[in-house]
């Protein structure tokens, strides 16, 4: 993740803080896009989840933001201090570029947008990701995703709570990243355990 974002950040500034904040989150990456500032809660410290930008639906429709991708998926999610850092900086230079860009920017309540106001293109995002080199790994949004279901296994998050904290309902598509981190967690304790014995 690293890696990544310090390659996104000299060109692609405001995207390498989306995808943080995706992985500090765990958001679907349209999730992320249909963010609106009515749906940060910050005396709460959370975002609540009630849409998702369509792909392929012109950027300012009404059909543009729709509903989640399930029932699992209307959520709030916790956020700790730099992911409210984030959307902080995010509505703060949106207001900048609404009093500054004569016209040029209009707020439309989003908070990921572009220079106009528009929430990102998926599809945008992804061509950026893919200026991006990492040995083996095709960048996409999604990718930070895993990455925060990854961090929170490590950290030994209940599956449940993980599962309920990313929108999942079928316990297979969690466990899919969660059984990954896990066995790499038990293969690096083996290995602990066996320098122990060599002393």
């Amino acid at each position: 993740m690293r890696q990544c974002l310090e390659q996104l950040r000299p060109n692609y500034p405001r995207i390498a803080m989306a995808m943080e904040f995706i992985t500090l989150t765990g958001l679907r990456g349209g999730e992320l896009l249909a963010l609106r500032v009515q749906d940060y809660d910050k005396a709460r410290q959370c975002v609540h989840v009630t849409g998702t930008i369509i792909s392929g639906v012109p950027n300012g429709s009404d059909e543009q933001r729709g509903t989640p991708k399930n029932a699992y998926s209307y959520r709030d999610v916790y956020l700790n201090r730099r992911a409210m850092y984030i959307l902080d900086w995010f509505i703060m230079e949106n207001k900048r570029a609404a009093l500054w860009s004569q016209g040029r920017y209009v707020d439309r309540g989003y908070i990921f947008t572009t220079a106009t106001g528009f929430p990102y293109d998926l599809s945008t995002i992804n061509k950026r990701l893919q200026t991006v080199h990492i040995e083996g790994k095709k960048l996409t949004t999604h990718i930070f995703r895993h990455t925060h279901i990854s961090l929170l296994a490590e950290q030994g998050i209940p599956l449940k709570a993980i599962m309920q904290r990313v929108g999942h309902n079928d316990p297979n598509t969690t466990l899919s990243i969660y059984t990954h981190v896990t066995d790499a967690m038990n293969k690096e304790a083996r290995q602990k355990i066996d320098a122990i014995a060599a002393l």
